[in-house]
């Protein structure tokens, strides 16, 4: 009885651990994708700003709408 009793709280102490790691797994995902989108859009807005600057206009928007649809998948 003794040694099924142990053998019960470690796995109810290994679930926990388990699920506490999860749970801040998934926090630094979500912090890591949050700043990839932050840096992503503000290469966009610097990108739209200097938009002039390229020698071709069509490839300034294409760099534009390839880095806020980069954004969106983020």
């Amino acid at each position: 009885m003794k040694k099924n009793r142990n053998s019960k709280i470690w796995q109810i102490i290994s679930e926990v651990f388990l699920l506490k790691a999860e749970e801040i797994g998934y926090y630094i995902i979500s912090i890591g994708l949050i700043l990839a989108f932050t840096l992503v859009v503000f290469d966009g807005f610097k990108t739209l700003f200097y938009i002039f600057t390229y020698e071709n206009l069509t490839k300034g928007a294409i760099t534009i709408i390839d880095k806020f649809l980069i954004a969106l998948i983020f």
